[in-house]
């Protein structure tokens, strides 16, 4: 559910950011249509949502940022289930009547009321036994003054704000609400331009938007709330946004003004750019900032291989446990690949792993889910797409978990393996990659391409 959310959730108001053509604004609508249909997956019997796709217990934040992202989706004029809305309203306000803080999330509950102000059904009670509370932090306070604001109490609000609570603020990775210094600066960037914090919001922005233009890995939950920020930056509580003005030249060709009525503007440059020399000149009366972004097929030169907290190993066996070498299979031959990830044991648990299992076109993937063989009772959730599997689970420390995939070589030619990763989706710090490698099927005259034998 956060990874379907974070995906979407950005795009909701992308197009009064950045200049789109209609191709891409017609593209970022059927991905928002796309996601609210997922989401309406995850809805759980009592309202909630669940983490994964057809699970039967809530998960607080995920019920939270989904719904979320929904009346947002709902606000801007995307088509969002009534049922939907109601069954997820009455879902968080039992939540929030009958919360505790002893054992509970406090930010779980002041985000929870926070959605149930948007929604226009703020729960008041349980907003003034959480502010009551003299162990709410800082950010905690924070999300719960939002709720106010939010709910027409803005004198309240603002109230609630000290000066140094942003120095105060401690933030470290936690699964439960995916939570990291970014991710809660961002979501106090937010709330800053909300309660008009000029300072805050100055300090918070620059170093949000630092983040997103530098090399530094960021999760989905980071990349959602810090986009989501900046545009609210920008277009929060009745900002109209503002105009980008600069000039550029590329090598040699004409200089080039832009004037464009968007907080970000964008330059496609198709030429060769191996030995581009780019001149840039902000004629603006405000600050300005530029990132240059290139794309394109990587080579399949080997890359560098490495273990970070879990070890990653892989095995090419045939159906009778015999070693068999990937580089050439002949057509027809039936066999599989056994995977193995090791928690190295010098951490804590690793939650929510995302093991990627690519595989080569003309290695036929068998889904056991489909076929009754499938086995593997070790993970949370698994997603078939035809030559790749998404493997999700967690590891205690010290645990090993393996995977087996059974496939048919069905296709003559040659092919490219493409390496194997895991990682921890919210914890950079912990992943294993290994190396792909060129493979062959070669033709069997016997062998009908495409069938399971």
């Amino acid at each position: 559910v956060e990874q379907t959310t974070s995906s979407v959730f950005p795009q909701v108001y992308l197009a009064s950011l950045i200049n789109l053509n209609r191709e891409e604004k017609k593209k970022i609508q059927t991905n928002i249509q796309a996601g609210i249909k997922r989401l309406y997956r995850f809805q759980t019997a009592n309202g909630g949502l669940s983490y994964w796709p057809g699970n039967d217990q809530a998960n607080e934040w995920g019920t939270n940022y989904a719904g979320h992202f929904m009346l947002e989706a709902k606000k801007a004029g995307y088509q969002v289930s009534d049922q939907f809305i109601n069954k997820w309203v009455q879902f968080q306000t039992e939540r929030a009547n009958t919360w505790q803080f002893a054992g509970h999330s406090a930010l779980d509950q002041a985000y929870r009321l926070y959605t149930l102000a948007i929604a226009g059904k703020p729960a008041m009670g349980a907003m003034n036994r959480l502010k009551e509370n003299n162990y709410l932090g800082p950010l905690e306070r924070w999300q719960l003054a939002a709720a106010y604001f939010r709910a027409g109490q803005k004198e309240v609000a603002k109230n609630m704000i000290e000066a140094g609570d942003l120095k105060r603020m401690v933030s470290a990775y936690a699964y439960n609400n995916f939570g990291s210094s970014i991710r809660d600066k961002a979501l106090c960037l937010e709330i800053a331009v909300m309660l008009d914090q000029g300072k805050s919001r100055d300090e918070l922005y620059l170093e949000i938007t630092q983040a997103l233009g530098s090399t530094t890995w960021l999760s989905t939950q980071e990349t959602a709330y810090s986009l989501r920020a900046v545009q609210y930056f920008h277009f929060g509580e009745g900002k109209n946004g503002q105009s980008t003005q600069f000039e550029y030249q590329y090598n040699q060709a004409e200089r080039k003004e832009i004037a464009a009525n968007s907080s970000v503007h964008v330059e496609k440059l198709t030429s060769d750019l191996a030995n581009g020399k780019i001149k840039i000149k902000n004629t603006s009366n405000q600050k300005l900032y530029f990132s240059f972004d290139t794309k394109g097929v990587p080579y399949k030169n080997p890359q560098k291989e490495w273990s970070k907290g879990m070890h990653l190993s892989v095995e090419y066996l045939t159906i009778n446990n015999e070693r068999l070498d990937p580089k050439k299979i002949k057509q027809g031959t039936e066999f599989k690949v056994r995977v193995h990830v090791n928690h190295q044991g010098r951490d804590e648990d690793i939650h929510e792993i995302a093991l990627t299992n690519q595989f080569p076109a003309g290695w036929e993937l068998r889904n056991e889910r489909m076929t009754g063989y499938f086995t593997s009772g070790n993970i949370d959730y698994q997603d078939f797409r035809d030559n790749v599997v998404y493997s999700y689970f967690d590891l205690r420390r010290n645990e090993r978990k393996s995977f087996e995939f059974f496939f048919v070589a069905a296709y003559a030619g040659d092919y490219y393996l493409p390496g194997q990763y895991v990682e921890a989706m919210y914890d950079s710090k912990k992943s294993s990659f290994i190396n792909g490698q060129s493979v062959t099927v070669t033709p069997d005259e016997n062998t009908r391409p495409g069938i399971s034998l």
